[in-house]
């Protein structure tokens, strides 16, 4: 079994109700941008802005793992990013 890790950017939200934390990474550990955005269009258009910026620079692909908890989600739907968006409920 490998335990080879490809290289990619990570992002982590962790959704809250007016306000989302959000991390920037790479798939080898190094923390790359933290930063907060508010529950708002313009708050989602920042946070597709600045990853789609770590993307072009770093040339990776990129991942997003979010905490989908009482249907605070809901407005990543159809936000028209591009991206694929899989909602895990633990």
């Amino acid at each position: 079994m490998s335990t080879a890790v490809f290289p990619e950017i990570r992002v982590s939200l962790d959704i809250g109700c007016r306000f989302h934390s959000v991390a920037v990474g790479l798939s080898d550990g190094n923390l790359l941008d933290e930063f907060e955005i508010p529950h708002t269009k313009q708050g989602f258009e920042t946070f597709f802005k600045r990853i789609q910026q770590h993307e072009l620079k770093h040339q990776l692909s990129v991942s997003i793992a979010m905490e989908g908890y009482n249907g605070y989600a809901r407005p990543l739907r159809n936000t028209g990013s591009g991206l694929e968006l899989c909602i895990l409920l633990t």
